[in-house]
């Protein structure tokens, strides 16, 4: 398969669908569970320092170069840093209950931080907590209204929620604002795709090819041949993203599929 194949008519006839598998109900903070594809838990890097960066994330993702202010994260308290550390690792071992508490003594010094609380939401939201992240999406928000990560986790929660319309809505009011975010693009193909609206992922599939090869097109391309019953070129364009762009660090695109069964949750990052 090469690249080319993205620029070409469609022309696989639709195959059996495959039934989506039902989402488990959320489950208590301290579970072992995967989902959704929070900005915090995606880091293309996957560094611990960058592991709840919401700069990092709109470095990636938001398809706009960084202002100063979102070069870097800021963290100069030390009990700050070590906290975020410490959590991450608890996170990336899906030990919500241990990685929520390894941020307590970060918050009696710095409440407000926005590393921190964007930390807190991306564990409650993984655990299954959507409500409880929320309102501090919200406030990350409120704090930084020119960000691209907090309005796109507030479209995920969304999404995790099974809240089609809503999550479709949140997606292009976010592409409105930053319309080089193949990210969003992909999310809206992706719940086309779910709600069985063809035509509608067709025509977006064609506006993402048109800005050229990225992971974006190539996961997109697995996601309409899952839809088509053809698990083999899934499998395909998921690979081909790996060798193109770099193994491992297609998590966020991976994942996104994963949440709706199109993929095995655990089988990332792929094995050379």
């Amino acid at each position: 398969m090469t690249t080319a194949r993205l620029f070409r008519a469609a022309s696989c006839p639709l195959l059996i669908i495959l039934l989506i598998a039902a989402q488990p109900p959320a489950k208590a903070l301290g579970e072992v569970i995967a989902r959704g594809s929070i900005s915090g838990s995606m880091d293309a890097d996957s560094s611990l320092e960058n592991t709840f960066s919401t700069a990092k994330f709109d470095l990636d993702y938001s398809g706009q170069p960084a202002t100063a202010s979102k070069q870097a994260p800021v963290r100069t308290d030390p009990t700050v840093v070590a906290a975020i550390r410490k959590a991450g690792q608890y996170f990336r071992q899906r030990d919500f209950v241990d990685a929520a508490n390894a941020l307590r003594p970060a918050f009696a010094v710095a409440p407000d931080s926005i590393d921190l609380l964007n930390a807190k939401a991306s564990i409650l939201a993984e655990s299954g907590s959507g409500a409880e992240a929320r309102p501090l999406y919200q406030k990350i928000a409120a704090a930084e209204p020119g960000a691209f990560a907090p309005a796109y986790d507030l479209a995920e929660l969304l999404l995790m929620d099974h809240r089609f319309e809503d999550a479709r809505t949140a997606y292009q009011d976010l592409l409105a604002r930053f319309p080089d975010s193949d990210l969003a693009r992909f999310k809206i193909i992706l719940i086309d795709i779910l709600e069985k609206k063809r035509i509608e992922a067709g025509t977006a599939m064609a506006e993402l090819k048109k800005r050229g090869p990225s992971p974006a097109t190539y996961y997109a391309a697995a996601a309409e041949a899952f839809d088509h019953g053809d698990i083999g070129e899934e499998k395909d364009w998921i690979e081909e993203a790996e060798k193109d762009f770099g193994a491992g660090r297609q998590r966020i695109f991976y994942e996104s599929l994963a949440d709706f069964g199109f993929v095995d949750q655990t089988a990332y990052p792929l094995k050379q």
